[in-house]
């Protein structure tokens, strides 16, 4: 089903794209995703995107593609996901770090990146262990949010 907020702020065809079986189109997509994304972040004065909208957009990517098979599609999403965490435009803003946390949640990105992890790539298992750090360091998220989500992969 296509995703309205990512078809609002990046298009219908890049929302079709993320949805895609094909995992080139994927890949396009969200590389799209995580270039206009960096660019709203980085130099926000060259682009018209609303930040909430924005998040919430390129968070349900990152939901819809952070479990693929395919390591290409997969790379680029952890690497959308880790801009995020580590943006100082999204930090700075109390509404639009509360929406990302929201956003995190609603997606279940945090235990679909445990589940990933389960596989037997070493690489891509550190790479997803590197992003929770990150994410459980981040002052206004918290260990409490990954270590809840480590819990309930456990049970």
């Amino acid at each position: 089903m296509l995703d309205e907020r990512i078809e609002s702020v990046f298009g219908r065809k890049i929302a079709l794209a993320v949805l895609s079986l094909n995992w080139k189109y994927k890949e396009m997509a969200i590389k799209v995703v995580s270039k206009q994304t960096e660019k709203s972040l980085n130099k926000p004065e060259h682009t018209n995107i609303d930040l909430i909208e924005l998040i919430e957009a390129a968070t349900a990517a990152v939901g819809i593609t952070c479990g693929e098979k395919v390591i290409k599609v997969f790379n680029v999403a952890l690497a959308l996901f880790n801009l995020m965490v580590s943006s100082s435009k999204i930090d700075q803003d109390t509404t639009a770090m509360r929406k990302f946390f929201q956003a995190i949640e609603k997606e279940g990105v945090v235990p679909k990146l445990l589940t990933k992890s389960e596989e037997s790539n070493t690489r891509i298992t550190n790479k997803i262990h590197e992003a929770l750090l990150d994410l459980s360091y981040h002052p206004k998220i918290g260990e409490d949010f990954v270590a809840g989500a480590l819990l309930n992969q456990i049970k």
